[in-house]
């Protein structure tokens, strides 16, 4: 039997996003991205997100922030009423490769770095229940894409 350990419940969700892998200290320079993902469910603590790429070069979204305490992930989501993107910083919790017939897709999961009551992820939670709805995770990553 399965029991579900989870701090907060999910909620489905279809929103695009950007990953950057980016510099931890100084200008916080990026490293690598952007890179289009799809959200496709949320928490208050973290979220699922779906690309087709986890690694750039030398550069893994997974690994390298684990790896390397210099190097940070981050979670960025464009604002409808403003130039500057909603920037949170992630920790990389688990990653797994997703077969599909339209082709290999990776799931990542993510962990905010920020607190739960941040005014950014209470932000981030009321653009997810905006915008999400209508078309799968899929096509929506594959429009990203070719944008």
């Amino acid at each position: 039997m399965f029991i579900d350990k989870r701090r907060a419940d999910r909620e489905a969700v279809e929103l695009p996003a950007k990953l950057l892998l980016c510099a931890a200290e100084g200008d916080a320079a990026v490293l690598c991205g952007p890179l289009a993902a799809q959200v496709v469910d949320l928490s208050r603590y973290g979220a699922r997100l779906m690309l087709e790429q986890v690694r750039v070069d030398e550069l893994h979204l997974f690994y390298t922030p684990r790896d390397d305490r210099s190097c940070a992930l981050f979670f960025e989501l464009e604002r409808s009423d403003s130039e500057e993107p909603l920037r949170i910083p992630v920790w990389p919790v688990w990653f797994n490769r997703l077969l599909t017939e339209e082709g290999n897709f990776f799931q990542l999961g993510v962990e905010f770095m920020l607190p739960p009551g941040d005014l950014l992820l209470k932000e981030l939670l009321g653009m997810a229940r905006e915008r999400s709805g209508g078309g799968g995770w899929k096509e929506k990553l594959k429009s990203c894409l070719s944008v």
